[in-house]
């Protein structure tokens, strides 16, 4: 695992050729490909992968190597992950999905590379929430763009009650309520 970690791409291959176990997790659950996606060394990543490390494997939180890939904004490797059948749609304890993660992160390039790959843009968590809402709260205006060009749903509500534009509103951010206005269904009578 710390080869992996550290990016040393002949000491995992070397490794590899001798038949280490690809899966082993620590304490936290987290495989070396897991390692490898939160770190953003493809390299390391496709080593494993050939090698037949689990894609969807899951720490203690049940985040798979391209939640945590997505999680700091390695498109790459996402990409990557995706080719080898990762599950673009998994969810995590709490619901979220790897296109969450990225919309909360600001990480457009990453969003655009699982919305390509069949991300749907409209899944909620656990409390209601989709991609576009967390990236509403916290003001990520080219997230926002981002989604809505890819056809987030506006009008689905949380658990709350609440829609995209009531978060956005209530925090405040107005550039986002301004697109998402644009974006509203017109009222059905």
């Amino acid at each position: 695992m710390y080869a992996a970690t550290n990016g040393h791409d002949e000491i995992v291959n070397t490794l590899l050729s001798y038949d280490a176990a690809v899966d082993v997790s620590d304490e936290e659950g987290l495989t070396a490909l897991m390692w490898a996606a939160f770190l953003g060394r493809n390299s390391v990543v496709v080593s494993l992968l050939e090698n037949k490390a689990d894609v969807n494997a899951t720490d203690r939180f049940a985040r798979t190597a391209l939640i945590h890939a997505a999680t700091n904004g390695h498109a790459e490797v996402a990409s990557t992950l995706i080719e080898y059948n990762a599950a673009v749609n998994h969810q995590d304890v709490v619901g979220w999905t790897a296109l969450i993660y990225t919309a909360v992160n600001g990480h457009s390039e990453a969003a655009i590379s699982l919305l390509e790959n069949n991300a749907s843009v409209d899944v909620q968590d656990n409390e209601g929430f989709t991609a576009l809402m967390e990236a509403a709260s916290l003001n990520q205006l080219e997230e926002v763009s981002t989604l809505l060009e890819y056809e987030a749903t506006v009008d689905i509500e949380n658990d709350k009650g609440e829609t995209v534009l009531d978060i956005a509103d209530r925090e405040g951010h107005q550039k986002i309520g301004q697109l998402l206005r644009q974006r509203q269904p017109l009222p059905q009578y």
